[in-house]
Protein backbone atom coordinates (compact mmCIF):
# COMPACT_ATOMS: atom_id res chain seq x y z
CA UNK A 1 0.00 0.00 0.00
CA UNK A 2 1.29 3.46 -0.88
CA UNK A 3 1.20 5.58 2.26
CA UNK A 4 2.64 8.79 0.77
CA UNK A 5 3.50 10.27 -2.62
CA UNK A 6 6.24 12.86 -3.26
CA UNK A 7 7.13 14.65 -6.52
CA UNK A 8 10.40 16.53 -5.90
CA UNK A 9 11.48 19.47 -8.06
CA UNK A 10 15.22 18.86 -7.75
CA UNK A 11 17.66 15.97 -7.64
CA UNK A 12 18.87 17.09 -4.20
CA UNK A 13 15.31 16.99 -2.87
CA UNK A 14 14.77 13.53 -4.40
CA UNK A 15 17.96 12.17 -2.83
CA UNK A 16 16.99 13.59 0.54
CA UNK A 17 13.54 12.01 0.31
CA UNK A 18 14.98 8.65 -0.78
CA UNK A 19 17.36 8.59 2.20
CA UNK A 20 14.41 7.78 4.46
CA UNK A 21 13.35 4.18 5.10
CA UNK A 22 10.37 2.73 3.20
CA UNK A 23 10.68 5.27 0.37
CA UNK A 24 11.12 3.97 -3.16
CA UNK A 25 11.80 5.76 -6.46
CA UNK A 26 9.06 5.80 -9.08
CA UNK A 27 9.90 6.36 -12.74
CA UNK A 28 8.49 5.19 -16.05
CA UNK A 29 7.64 1.50 -15.97
CA UNK A 30 8.35 1.01 -12.27
CA UNK A 31 6.40 -1.70 -10.53
CA UNK A 32 5.79 -0.68 -6.94
CA UNK A 33 5.56 -3.31 -4.22
CA UNK A 34 5.78 -6.28 -6.61
CA UNK A 35 8.38 -8.33 -4.74
CA UNK A 36 7.78 -7.11 -1.21
CA UNK A 37 5.75 -8.28 1.69
CA UNK A 38 2.66 -6.11 2.10
CA UNK A 39 3.77 -2.92 3.81
CA UNK A 40 3.25 0.79 3.66
CA UNK A 41 5.72 2.43 1.32
CA UNK A 42 6.27 6.04 0.33
CA UNK A 43 6.76 6.78 -3.37
CA UNK A 44 9.16 9.42 -4.72
CA UNK A 45 8.17 10.28 -8.31
CA UNK A 46 11.23 11.16 -10.43
CA UNK A 47 9.35 12.19 -13.59
CA UNK A 48 9.66 15.97 -13.00
CA UNK A 49 13.46 15.88 -12.70
CA UNK A 50 14.30 15.69 -16.39
CA UNK A 51 16.59 12.69 -15.97
CA UNK A 52 15.78 11.19 -19.36
CA UNK A 53 18.12 11.40 -22.31
CA UNK A 54 21.74 10.85 -23.22
CA UNK A 55 24.55 13.35 -22.65
CA UNK A 56 28.10 13.11 -23.97
CA UNK A 57 30.75 15.19 -22.20
CA UNK A 58 34.28 14.51 -23.39
CA UNK A 59 35.14 10.98 -22.30
CA UNK A 60 31.92 10.43 -20.31
CA UNK A 61 28.43 9.40 -21.36
CA UNK A 62 25.50 9.93 -19.01
CA UNK A 63 22.34 7.88 -19.55
CA UNK A 64 19.09 8.77 -17.87
CA UNK A 65 15.64 7.32 -18.10
CA UNK A 66 12.39 8.00 -16.33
Amino acid sequence: MVAAYYRPDSLDEALSLLAEPNRVPLAGGTVVNADREPSEIEVVDLQALGLGGVEHDGDRVRLGAT
